[in-house]
């Protein structure tokens, strides 16, 4: 019988394993931005859940839902530096 080893994750990586696709986790909070696979091909758009976790039942809410242009979010992202 073959032994199998198991690889300690760090919490952010199962997190990120668990929620899949779109993930994106605050890193000094619960909340985290959960985007979708697919965007608005016409207006350019994208949608994205603010969500958080309860910290009663574990289970994902949705805070809120916001609509962003792709060009400018990419746009302001790459601007981001380093302090």
């Amino acid at each position: 019988m073959t032994k199998i080893t198991k690889l300690p994750i760090t919490h952010k990586q199962r997190q990120i394993n668990l929620h899949d696709f779109g993930y994106v986790p605050c890193e000094v909070s619960g909340r985290y931005l959960q985007f979708d696979e697919t965007y608005c091909k016409e207006n350019n758009f994208v949608f994205v859940d603010v969500m958080t976790t309860d910290t009663a039942s574990e289970k994902p809410k949705k805070l809120c839902q916001l609509c962003l242009d792709v060009e400018l979010l990419k746009r302001v992202v790459h601007k981001i530096q380093p302090k």
